[in-house]
């Protein structure tokens, strides 16, 4: 199962973490976010997110930050936006994700739990 929040959003949180969060309790990291992995620190990256009424981060998603680059960037290289962007656009993508790595067979748009 991937343990990385995909699909992030510039600000905020997104509704199916939201959700899950009822569910997974603590589990599930709050306020992932494109380009948390700019700042030079925790504190940095909080106070930014502050200063623009934006909710902050924890610190496990702060340290967790390289692998949110990583695979965040990967999927919305051009050459991959437009396998990835059906998945993405709706929260039922990560349980997809997380079926075709259980069964080894790709993903395809539409693709659902």
């Amino acid at each position: 199962m991937i343990d990385i929040p995909i699909g992030l959003p510039a600000r905020g949180y997104r509704i199916c973490d939201i959700e899950a969060r009822e569910h997974a309790k603590s589990r599930v990291f709050l306020g992932a976010r494109w380009n948390v992995w700019g700042f030079e620190s925790y504190k940095e990256a909080n106070e930014n997110y502050w200063r623009s009424d934006d909710e902050g981060i924890s610190m496990r998603l702060w340290c967790i930050r390289d692998k949110l680059k990583e695979i965040n960037e990967t999927i919305t290289r051009n050459d991959n936006r437009d396998y990835w962007r059906p998945i993405l656009n709706s929260c039922s993508g990560v349980l997809a994700v997380e079926k075709s790595l259980r069964t080894r067979r790709p993903i395809r748009a539409g693709d659902n739990a």
